[in-house]
């Protein structure tokens, strides 16, 4: 809003704005100083996320024990996305950095919807939920189209189990039995923990909004329902087996070979460090669910956040992991994005008429 007697020059003409006449205008915010990140397009970002997405593999079998970390720093930056999604305006570079970061950590990185447009056909009105679910990424109510590349892996994983059983039904019984230790149980579990915010995001704002107009749109209903209850299911399943396995009932090497990705470098096999992932997928479910179901509330969404966080890292020295580097470094990157969040206020604004 501006109040001014100034008489505007532009053009050799001249604007004149009389006295206690107003003008309103929409100015963007942070438009000037920060231009140079436009040169760093989607494209950029895919390129570096295949090189990331190989050098894993590479990692993976000349140095396995380096891939957990990385996989657990990608788990970490997913789950920054929660940060994005409250009712207040993110400004300049910190969006466009947030967008950016939550790209890679979302591995957002095949041309879904060239691969989806092909395949299905949606509803073009479509609309996000507000922008600042589509400053995430989550640009649709359709959950295929929000997940982007996530769904296409989790097309494959699942065509990757029809295959391994198909083996045992076919009689190559040596063949199933070494992919079902190799890739059966640790790998999809690893990829349900590190793509647990994009999954369960997507399903329920699907099942917020259905639409059925389009064959697209039905892949998309079917598809929230699915992973819906693969979220909260496996919450379940995922705390009975540790419970069997600290009561012995689930010997050292099987679970181990299985379902390890559950107890990774924990400290020990008591409770209250066996259920931490379980309990940091049900706190991050329960604070999406309020996140969404109070979009428009920021007044609700800032405090639930900090108690979130004051939560986590009251947690990380009760419990759990075998480092102190990895034990708090979830708090960490949560006050970085904090901290990102409040820089994004004073940075100076300049306005040129």
């Amino acid at each position: 809003m501006i109040n001014t007697t100034s008489i505007i020059q532009q053009q050799q003409k001249l604007w004149v704005i009389y006295k206690n006449q107003r003008v309103s205008t929409l100015v963007p915010p942070q438009i000037i100083g920060f231009s140079y990140l436009d040169d760093i397009s989607a494209k950029d970002i895919q390129i570096f996320g295949f090189g990331f997405m190989a050098g894993n593999i590479m990692l993976n079998i000349f140095l396995s024990g380096i891939i957990n970390y990385l996989w657990r720093a990608l788990s970490e930056l997913s789950s920054l996305t929660i940060l994005f999604m409250i009712a207040i305006p993110v400004q300049g570079a910190s969006q466009q950095l947030s967008a950016m970061v939550l790209q890679l950590a979302q591995l957002d990185i095949l041309p879904t919807e060239a691969i989806n447009g092909y395949l299905f056909e949606f509803n073009e009105d479509d609309q996000p939920v507000n922008h600042y679910f589509d400053s995430v990424g989550l640009s649709y109510h359709n959950s295929v189209r929000n997940l982007g590349s996530t769904f296409l892996f989790l097309v494959g994983w699942i065509a990757l189990l029809f295959v391994i059983s198909a083996t045992a039904l076919i009689g190559y019984q040596k063949v199933y039995n070494y992919l079902r230790q190799k890739l059966l149980w640790r790998y999809p579990i690893r990829f349900i923990l590190q793509q647990f915010v994009t999954l369960y995001l997507a399903s329920i704002i699907n099942l917020y909004q259905m639409d059925d107009q389009y064959d697209g749109d039905m892949i998309a209903n079917s598809a929230a329902i699915f992973i819906f209850q693969l979220c909260t299911v496996n919450l379940i399943v995922f705390t009975l087996l540790i419970v069997l396995r600290v009561k012995g009932l689930i010997s050292s090497t099987t679970f181990t070979q299985k379902f390890g990705t559950l107890t990774e470098n924990l400290k020990d096999k008591q409770y209250s460090s066996a259920l931490f992932q379980v309990e940091g997928l049900f706190k991050s479910m329960l604070m999406m669910t309020i996140l969404v179901a109070g979009r428009n509330y920021p007044g609700i969404q800032v405090p639930l956040l900090y108690f979130n966080q004051s939560f986590s890292r009251a947690t990380s020295f009760i419990q759990n992991l075998s480092s102190k580097q990895q034990t708090t470094s979830l708090p960490l990157s949560m006050n970085c994005s904090f901290r990102l969040h409040s820089c994004s206020f004073s940075f100076p604004q300049t306005y040129r008429m």
